[in-house]
């Protein structure tokens, strides 16, 4: 049996954090919790205390190598596994499977986001060796599920069958993100988890349903732009799950970030900046180191600035932000971005 890898996949735009999220440095290249270290470096590091640097790879467009090796200074600059154009995960997933299949054949590998954040480190990293351990032995492809501490509508879910005393159970079905009521049936039931797209699996059996399912997949540029979820994950039939319950997050939007973030008694999470608040709450504030705001009479709102944008507005709203974005790139152009 060969050695274990780990895959980091760190080549998105981050274009749902605009515009503290810019074309030429997203979000994972970015401190959203004022501790020193992107995204991309706490990944790298929480995945760095079970795998050796010479054993943890990054996929990145090649627009970010250069960033990806200046905040990974410890990595191998030869494990940065540069994307030519855009194509989704899923060419991502291959290129980055091939480098590792040229170094261990015979190799068990993790795949995961650079954009994860984990509460209990120790109880997810024990999860991520104990999915090894089983990956090595397994025919299949394995996936983490998160236990869900509450409905929510913005994750997809797993769901398995009923043994809960195994430790890698089967999955039924994948389910994209529901509605309200099915989310709080979901939770209710027991037999759902959410989808963190973390997957672990011995690598021939990767490259053989790559094989079956991505016949494109030697020419980087004629592959299909698609998520590896999509492409491979969700079209096997086998696929066994590990539950781990290690308060984990998809830190996809504002409204993911505002609830990791510390607050102060009126529910207001600050990321930087000064701000003098007065009946102001729940709201999510970052602003330029030096930058003063005095907000009043404000509920519910992100207030963002990041060199020349300023954004205000309702978090329940959010979602229309990429569109605000791409009416301001085409109204200003790219300077905005």
């Amino acid at each position: 049996m060969g050695k274990n890898y780990c895959i980091i996949l760190c080549g998105g735009k981050g274009q749902r954090f605009w515009p503290l999220s810019h074309e030429d440095r997203p979000k994972q290249f970015q401190d959203f919790f004022g501790c020193g270290q992107t995204l991309l470096q706490m990944t790298f590091a929480r995945y760095n205390r079970i795998f050796p640097a010479e054993r943890i790879v990054v996929s990145t467009n090649e627009q970010y190598g250069d960033l990806v090796r200046e905040q990974l200074p410890d990595l191998p600059a030869a494990n940065v596994v540069l994307e030519p154009v855009r194509r989704n995960t899923a060419p991502a997933v291959v290129m980055a499977a091939q480098y590792v299949n040229r170094l261990d054949p015979d190799a068990c590998v993790v795949i995961v986001p650079a954009d994860h954040f984990i509460l209990r480190e120790d109880v997810f990293l024990g999860c991520m060796e104990n999915a090894l351990c089983c990956a090595a032995a397994a025919s299949n492809i394995l996936v983490v599920g998160m236990k869900p501490s509450r409905p929510n509508t913005q994750y997809g879910y797993i769901q398995v069958d009923n043994d809960k005393e195994a430790l890698v159970r089967k999955v039924k079905s994948f389910v994209e993100k529901p509605e309200r009521t099915f989310a709080e049936m979901f939770v209710q039931s027991g037999e759902f988890f959410w989808n963190a797209s973390i997957y672990v699996c011995h690598l021939p059996v990767l490259m053989r349903d790559i094989s079956k399912l991505m016949p494109d997949k030697v020419n980087f540029s004629t592959m299909s732009n698609m998520s590896i979820d999509y492409a491979v994950f969700e079209v096997i039939r086998d696929v066994g799950m590990l539950a781990c319950d290690c308060g984990w997050a998809d830190l996809g939007s504002w409204s993911a970030l505002y609830e990791q973030l510390p607050k102060d008694m009126a529910g207001n999470a600050m990321m930087a900046g000064r701000v003098i608040m007065s009946d102001c709450q729940d709201n999510l504030v970052a602003l330029p180191k030096d930058k003063l705001a005095v907000l009043h009479n404000l509920h519910g709102y992100l207030i963002v600035e990041s060199d020349n944008v300023l954004m205000i507005c309702s978090r329940e709203n959010e979602g229309c932000m990429r569109q605000m974005a791409t009416e301001a790139q085409l109204k200003f152009g790219e300077r905005y971005m």
